[in-house]
C-alpha cells in the first residue's frame, strides 16, 4: 500500500482495519526514519487494526549514494 494520505494517521490507520481478512503482516516504510512504524505500533497498543497480527519497520537505503559505489550503475 502506498501512503497517500497526507500526514492524516487517522485515515490511515482507518483504512488499515479494513484491508481484507487476509492482511494480517504490515511492513512500515519511512525510508531512513521508524516515525510511521511508531505511530503504528502505538495506535496497536491502544486497540486500533486489531486485524494486522504483525507490524514491522522497513528501512530503504540506497547504498550506492552512501556508500560511494562505482560500476556500470553509477
Amino acid at each position: 500500500m502506498v501512503q497517500n494520505y497526507g500526514g492524516d494517521w487517522g485515515k490511515f490507520l482507518d483504512d488499515l482495519e479494513l484491508l481484507d481478512p487476509y492482511s494480517k503482516v504490515l511492513g512500515i516504510n519511512d525510508y531512513l526514519f521508524l516515525d510511521g512504524y511508531k505511530k503504528v505500533q502505538e495506535a496497536r497498543t491502544k486497540g486500533r487494526i486489531p486485524n494486522i497480527e504483525a507490524v514491522f519497520p522497513v528501512i530503504e537505503i540506497r547504498l550506492e549514494q552512501l556508500a560511494g559505489v562505482t560500476g556500470p550503475h553509477s
